[in-house]
């Protein structure tokens, strides 16, 4: 038993005890048989602990204390084994904690026989009868204090991807601490797939009551943690998965950065004069490939002939090929570089650089709302992420109680953007004096669900019809899409239409 169960156990048994006026409690460790107990005492064989009153049951052998009723072993499903105990929903380790009846061995929640749903309190959405039994379909609250593990992909320095999500961890921390509620972080930066599963088993070591994994890449420990860890709570970060019914501990959340990074291509496009724009891709996987599609078809609704070439480097982290593709894109005629990567390497090659006309070339940040910050004189504007709304929203609901694991969040963009998830930073007057107007207007539209960038009609790279005029790509289409957007082509001047790698699972 760790430590922290043991604190909790030792003040349930206090508390027990006050409650049913034993002027002592023997030590969890003291007591091992009834014969360790003062007079009219008996002593728990779970808790170790000696406890007075009755306990009256259905089926039970030994209660609490006092005479146990009930003739055929074991401790009482039925009637009230603790009348100061815990109530109906509340979490459990042991059947003397609860007074609904007993302790559900699956969900670890104080819960009581049933015939059929409406025997069951709460919302019918929420608890169920299943096998004679009241059963959960939502975790139980967690318990005051909370603590937080996070798994970072990259370094905090990225100044990217995991720098939004550290900022979401403090904006997360700074929420509860100035509302008096006991709930601290950690991290552990630069985790990669391989290790994720030890780094979580060190977390949970550490008494962490939630795991946060911030990529795709921790799905599959994250799946394999939540399995064998039901009381401990686990969000994905993408990846679009939940646990099963019986665990009811593993939850996902994503915002729709495709609204952002739309908004984003037709920044880039009006500020182009080359009608060249180069996108460094990161790994090519669904995710990626919409958010092109969406800078492309943004880009392409200001300016019907330009292209949108594409370098991808197979990382969202490679600093090296990072550069070398900003070089290769600019090279080929792009004025204005786009990077989907963890780093602003690319703004940084952009800073540096010239189109063959003397003119600068400009960038776009991404991730970090502060990633022009990098190259101020050339950045026009970033697509960006707000991560505290959500993790705070996550977690208040974890401590009430009504943390729906089954709530697969993908969130679109709002209105507000503090309370966005994904959002765009504000376009620089110099580079575009008249596009904020523009962009707010976009925004609100979006918001609103009356635009979207994958309203039709709209065509792939080679020409064929992809979504009718009068349509719109659904979500589960957006999730396998795996096809490129008109107006996109291999770097150069040859206008070859570029391909989506073999990599990308999903519609072709």
């Amino acid at each position: 038993m760790s430590s922290r169960t043991r604190r909790r156990g030792l003040f349930m048994g206090l508390a027990l005890a006050g409650a049913a006026g034993c002027s002592a409690v023997v030590d969890f460790d003291q007591c091992s048989t009834n014969e360790d107990c003062k007079a009219g005492q008996l002593c728990d064989p779970q808790s170790h602990g000696c406890y007075d009153g009755e306990a009256t049951g259905g089926t039970g052998g030994q209660g609490a204390g006092g005479e146990a009723t009930g003739g055929n072993g074991g401790q009482g499903a039925g009637g009230a084994v603790n009348p100061a105990g815990k109530d109906f929903g509340e979490a459990c380790e042991r059947d003397v904690e609860c007074r609904s009846s007993f302790c559900s061995p699956n969900d670890a929640r104080c819960t009581r026989e049933c015939a059929q749903d409406n025997d069951c309190p709460g919302e019918a959405s929420l608890v169920r009868c299943a096998d004679g039994a009241c059963a959960f379909n939502i975790a139980s609250a967690l318990p005051e204090p909370v603590k937080v593990g996070f798994l970072y992909v990259g370094p905090v320095a990225d100044f990217g991807w995991t720098k939004t999500h550290d900022d979401g961890r403090k904006a997360l921390e700074r929420f509860f601490t100035d509302k008096g509620i006991a709930v601290e972080t950690t991290f552990e930066p630069a985790v990669a797939p391989e290790a994720a599963p030890s780094v979580i088993d060190n977390m949970l070591a550490n008494e962490v009551d939630v795991v946060v994994g911030t990529s795709f890449d921790f799905v599959p420990a994250l799946q394999e943690a939540s399995g064998a860890h039901p009381h401990v709570r686990f969000l994905s970060c993408s990846g679009f998965v939940t646990a099963d019914e019986k665990d009811k501990n593993l939850g996902s959340y994503f915002g729709k950065m495709q609204q952002a990074v739309y908004l984003a291509g037709k920044m880039a496009a009006k500020a182009s004069k080359t009608k060249v724009v180069g996108v460094i891709g990161s790994v090519p996987i669904p995710e990626l490939v919409r958010h092109i599609n969406a800078f492309a078809i943004g880009a392409r609704q200001e300016k019907p002939d330009i292209e949108v070439q594409v370098r991808w480097v197979d990382a969202f982290f490679a600093p090296d090929k990072e550069e070398a593709a900003a070089e290769e894109l600019i090279a080929a005629g792009a004025d204005v570089i786009w990077s989907s990567t963890d780093t602003q390497i690319a703004m940084q090659v952009a800073k540096r650089s010239q189109t063959a006309a003397g003119d600068p070339v400009y960038a776009l940040g991404n991730d970090n709302p502060n990633a022009c910050d990098f190259a101020p004189d050339i950045c026009i504007t970033t697509p960006y992420w707000n991560w505290g709304p959500v993790l705070i929203q996550q977690v208040q609901g974890m401590l009430d109680g009504t943390w729906d694991y089954r709530n697969l969040i993908w969130e679109g963009i709002k209105g507000d953007s503090e309370e966005s998830m994904v959002y765009l930073a504000p376009v620089n007057g110099d580079i575009l004096p008249n596009a904020a107007l523009d962009v707010e207007t976009l925004i609100q539209q979006m918001a609103q669900g009356t635009l979207d960038p994958f309203d039709g009609p709209l065509n792939d790279n080679t020409g064929r019809e992809r979504v009718a005029a009068g349509e719109r790509v659904s979500d589960s289409e957006s999730l396998s899409m795996c096809w490129f957007a008109e107006g996109i082509f291999e770097p150069g001047t040859n206008h070859m239409p570029a391909t989506v790698p073999p990599l990308c699972d999903g519609t072709r």
